[in-house]
This record gives C-alpha cells, sequence and structure tokens, in this order.
C-alpha cells in the first residue's frame, strides 16, 4: 500500500488491454497493460477526487511499483536514487554542471545567498539546482573541503524542504522517462510533460490538441508507447504529490489522465477500423492514421456536414466505394461508442452521428444508383449491337435476291 497525503494507493493485478494493430518499433503488437491502483479516501483531501480516474489506469499500462521506490518518509531522498538520477542526466549539460563547480571552487567563501544566485544563473528550475547542489557537495568532500560540502548540503537540504513535493515528483517523472530512450533524452521529455500538463491549468488542452503534442513529439509510429509513457509520469507524480500541492496542478493531471482515457478509446477504434479495412479490401493502400487525425478534428467541432464525414476516405486514400461505405458505417460506430463529455456539448454527438449517417447513406445511395445504371447500360449495348447486327446482309440473302 502507497500511502500520500489523504490517499490510500492499493496494488492488485489488472486487466491487459490490447490496442489492436498498434505495432511497436520492433514491429510487434503493442499492449497497453496494467497493475491497479484503487483509492480511499480517508479525508476531503483533493486526492479522492482523482480516485476515480486513477483507476482506469488499472487496464492501460503497467506501473512501476510506487512502494519499491527508494524514498524515505523522514530526511528524504536515499543515496541509491540520487545516484540513478545522476546517471540520467535530469540536470543541464555537463558543461554546465562543470562551469558551477568551478565557480564554487574559484570564488572563496561564498555565502549562501551568492551560492543561490549562482544557482539561479544556472538554472531557474528548482530540481536542476536541487541535483547540482548534490553532485556539488560530493565533489567538495572528495575534494576534503569538508566544510563547503556541508554549506552546499545546508543549501541543498533548504531547497528540498522549499520543494519537496516537486523534487519527489519530478525525481520519479525522470527516473520513468529514462525508461523511454527512443522517446527522447529525459530532460526533453520531463521539460514536454511539463508543458502537457499546464496546458491543462490553462485550460487550453483538447483530444486534438493532446495528440498532436503526442505524435509532434513522439511520432505517429510510436504514438502507442508515447500514451504508455505518459500515464506513467502522471501516475509517478501524483503518487508524489503531497495535499500541500496547488489543487490546479492536480486537477491538471487529473483531466490529462481522462484525456489519455479518451484517445486510446478512440485509437484502439481507429486502429480496429484501418485493420479490418485491409483485411477487407487489401489491394487498398490505405493512409495510415489520418482517420485518428481526421475523426479527432470532426468531434471538437460545434457544427460539421455529411460532406465532412464523405471526405474521410478520399483523405485516407479509400477509392473504391463499397471500401468507402465500409470505412464510414465504421466511423458511425465508432462516434458513438464516443464518450459524451469529449464533444463540445450535449447536442453536437447527435448532430455529428446524424451528419456521419447521412453521409453514409449518401454513398449507399451512390451505389444503388450505379447497380441500377449497370443493367440499363448492359441492354443499351446489347440493343446497339443488334441493330448493327440486322444492317450486316448475309451471303445467302444475296442468292436469294
Amino acid at each position: 500500500m502507497i500511502e500520500t497525503g489523504g490517499v490510500h494507493f492499493t496494488q492488485h493485478p489488472g486487466p491487459t488491454k490490447q490496442l489492436e494493430g498498434a505495432k511497436s518499433p520492433q514491429g510487434q503488437p503493442g499492449k497497453l497493460q496494467g497493475e491497479g491502483l484503487v483509492a480511499t479516501s480517508n479525508d476531503a483531501s483533493k486526492f479522492a477526487d482523482a480516485a476515480e480516474e486513477m483507476s482506469f489506469i488499472a487496464g492501460q499500462f503497467k506501473n512501476k511499483t510506487s512502494d519499491k521506490r527508494k524514498f524515505k518518509t523522514g530526511s528524504g531522498l536515499s543515496a541509491s536514487i540520487l545516484d540513478r538520477v545522476k546517471k540520467i542526466q535530469t540536470i543541464q549539460g555537463v558543461q554546465g554542471v562543470k562551469d558551477l563547480l568551478n565557480n564554487f571552487q574559484t570564488q572563496k567563501n561564498l555565502t549562501n545567498q551568492q551560492i543561490r544566485e549562482r544557482l539561479e544563473e544556472f538554472s531557474d528550475d528548482q530540481v536542476d539546482q536541487f541535483m547540482a547542489l548534490d553532485i556539488a557537495a560530493d565533489y567538495f568532500e572528495r575534494l576534503g573541503d569538508k566544510e563547503k560540502a556541508d554549506q552546499i548540503r545546508e543549501i541543498r537540504d533548504d531547497i528540498r524542504a522549499e520543494n519537496k513535493s516537486l523534487i519527489k515528483a519530478a525525481v520519479n517523472v525522470s527516473e520513468d522517462a529514462a525508461g523511454f530512450p527512443h522517446l527522447g533524452e529525459v530532460r526533453d521529455i520531463r521539460e514536454a510533460y511539463d508543458s502537457n500538463v499546464q496546458s491543462y491549468v490553462r485550460d487550453d488542452q483538447s483530444l486534438e490538441k493532446l495528440h498532436h503534442f503526442l505524435t509532434e513529439n513522439y511520432g505517429t509510429e510510436d504514438v502507442e508507447e508515447a500514451i504508455i509513457m505518459q500515464l506513467k509520469l502522471l501516475s509517478s507524480e501524483m503518487a508524489s504529490m503531497d495535499p500541500s500541492a496547488p489543487p490546479e496542478h492536480l486537477d491538471a493531471i487529473v483531466k490529462d489522465l481522462s484525456k489519455l482515457k479518451q484517445l486510446v478509446a478512440i485509437h484502439d477504434s481507429c486502429i480496429e477500423t484501418e485493420e479490418q479495412l485491409v483485411r477487407t479490401y487489401p489491394e487498398t493502400e490505405l493512409n495510415e492514421n489520418v482517420l485518428m487525425g481526421q475523426l479527432l478534428n470532426l468531434i471538437q467541432q460545434q457544427w460539421v456536414t455529411e460532406a465532412d464525414f464523405e471526405k474521410i476516405p478520399d483523405k485516407m486514400n479509400v477509392q473504391q466505394l463499397d471500401a468507402q461505405i465500409f470505412t464510414l458505417t465504421k466511423v458511425v460506430a465508432a462516434v458513438r461508442m464516443i464518450p459524451d463529455e469529449v464533444f463540445v456539448n450535449d447536442d453536437t454527438k447527435q448532430a455529428i452521428i446524424s451528419a456521419a449517417a447521412e453521409g453514409l447513406d449518401s454513398k449507399i445511395e451512390q451505389e444503388a444508383a450505379e447497380e441500377v445504371a449497370s443493367p440499363q447500360d448492359s441492354d443499351s449495348i446489347i440493343g446497339e449491337i443488334a441493330v448493327d447486327l440486322t444492317s450486316v446482309k448475309r451471303p445467302n440473302d444475296e442468292s436469294e435476291e
């Protein structure tokens, strides 16, 4: 059991959910699988509000067991955690650290305030400052300058006390980010993650923007793994927070968890549709990953027409009419399955379903018209051939004359 502020997270085995058709970089089917987190509240903490959103992670991803993290409940971080964090470079570039150490070494008798000023010049990120001071303390300890090492450790501990939840969360997030090296550098992933969470604080996030964030930063081919990573990072940060955390930041995490849940459902449906389409119409050279983007764009609109949906097969490079009808049938079904809260308002979902159904009906009517026209065309051709034949004189006819 993990006790964090006013909520207890208890682990239990969770189900496995397969994103059909999704492939890992190695070409193997990807999975979102996990261990569940069930929350029970013993006070009115904001963490209780997040319990329901946390529970869905059980079926979505495998989370590192939080109670195995080597954080002490007393003084703070263990040496083993700090060593691991140093190795994954959560701080600024190595040269920046060397410059800071050189500054501390060449300028004698620096006051605590002066050291703080040097840290501000080094980075405005408290996690960077904390980690740099930890390295600096070890450095001067090895040089035999125990006085300076102790001074730096004192400032380091002050920064940790001032930003306990933030530093703890950042270390956890950075450690998990290191598990996805092919998605980018740890620092870049952490900065992108922070920016994404802040977009919820600003309340300018949507499913389409979230999908764009994931594909822009990690590529369309790795979007499933990016979702897994994002879920892990959010869970790590949430498990690190305490009741003193800003409520708007906790709300942002809960919103991101909810959006990711919705995105996984739509992604699942789109992948399944594309797979079925290719199996049924193997001659189709499908533009992959188009359906997801098109669908996310339309469900964010307040007004759509049947023409908007009729364009989807063309953008997917589905040319055959019966294949287009197959695609739009799946699109209508996918829209019906999307949760109501995803749409702009209560009426939007029904309006979009109606527009999609009308687009599908138009294609069906087009197919019926073509089928009706085909026999007529055949009769016309036969009639023309018959007329031509009557105009041709047979040899026997000439002899009879």
